[in-house]
């Protein structure tokens, strides 16, 4: 954990920055906390994505891992051809649980399936590399053994105050007790805000951006995301994804936001849903 001092939020995001380029050899990076609200403007996020994952990491596989919450089918909508990607975008097959967003420039994003899962104790699991519905409302370790018996990768990703008291004791029960269980970073998590789970969670921390529910918040993605030193099929990015996140071999890449900037997106979201 770095010093912060009079500069320390510069020194800390730099070297949120720096560790993106730890890993040598072919990998790939992702964001894997993206929700796609109805609202957002598709293209932009698509653009966005695309840009400021190639901004972290140049020259690996760039890809959107997608946590979509009760109501939300966009990987579905698109998979299935029910909805078409706006211009100048198309899809491409990726296999099962994936699809490729190619622009006419050749620019890919790789879009991987994944749901969201509300639990009895108001935390949250996502299901990665899956579109299995699992129902809100079941404890945290009920939604977790559905998430493997679907056979997604199960993460609890962090929130705002939900990582506290009782909450916050069955969380790191939860992760420390189960390695195969991973735990989710979140852009809102302000840059000085420690989080005493991540130690128990050791290196299985996965990072993401959240975006929330308001105007703009597409700008969010990709804003901070994972880097994973492990083989990608471009033909297969679902099935590529799990033996990476089962190896431990990834880091985190990009910036969270800082307190000010986390107060602004939770307030627009309040507006948002007045």
């Amino acid at each position: 954990m770095p010093i912060i001092g009079k500069h320390g939020r510069a020194i800390f995001q730099s070297l949120e920055i720096a560790e993106a380029a730890i890993f040598g050899g072919m990998g790939f990076i992702a964001d894997t906390h993206v929700h796609i609200y109805p609202h957002f403007d598709i293209a932009e996020a698509l653009h966005g994505a695309i840009a400021r994952l190639g901004e972290l990491a140049p020259e690996l596989p760039r890809a959107i891992c997608l946590t979509e919450r009760s109501g939300c089918h966009f990987f579905r909508d698109v998979f299935s051809a029910a909805i078409k990607l706006p211009p100048p975008f198309s899809v491409l097959s990726a296999g099962e649980n994936a699809f490729m967003a190619i622009d006419n420039a050749g620019e890919k994003l790789f879009v991987i399936a994944g749901r969201q899962i509300a639990t009895s104790e108001r935390l949250e699991v996502h299901c990665l590399g899956c579109d299995a519905d699992i129902p809100d409302g079941l404890p945290l370790r009920d939604a977790i053994e559905h998430v493997f018996v679907a056979g997604g990768m199960a993460v609890v990703p962090w929130g705002v105050g939900k990582w506290t008291g009782r909450r916050g004791k069955l969380v790191r029960d939860v992760i420390a007790g189960d390695n195969n269980l991973l735990a989710g970073d979140s852009s809102l998590r302000p840059w000085c805000w420690p989080e005493p789970v991540f130690r128990a969670a050791k290196l299985r921390v996965l990072c993401g951006s959240d975006p929330l529910p308001a105007p703009a918040e597409e700008n969010q993605i990709a804003r901070y995301a994972t880097i994973f030193d492990a083989p990608f099929d471009e033909n297969e990015p679902a099935s590529s994804l799990h033996p990476a996140l089962r190896s431990g071999n990834f880091h985190r890449a990009g910036k969270r936001c800082g307190v000010r900037e986390v107060l602004r997106r939770l307030r627009a979201m309040k507006k948002a849903a007045q």
